[in-house]
């Protein structure tokens, strides 16, 4: 399962929750948990931080996920 969707989900947010908490739109959201693309590096400071754990445990993930 995407690092992206669980961490939301045990955040117990939803997609259009994050998306406001990092300034994008919710279909953004949906392509990075679908692994149609990625947060761009600005996104994933934001991502780390709200979710507390590092830029490489999303990145490691991510990048393999990534179609």
């Amino acid at each position: 399962m995407n690092i992206i969707r669980v961490k939301r989900k045990q955040e117990n947010l939803t997609q259009k929750q994050l998306a406001k908490m990092v300034c994008v739109d919710t279909s953004t959201v949906a392509k990075w948990e679908c692994g149609k693309s990625i947060p761009r590096m600005f996104t994933l400071i934001r991502l780390s931080k709200i979710f507390q754990c590092s830029i490489d445990e999303l990145i490691d993930k991510e990048v393999n996920n990534v179609s």
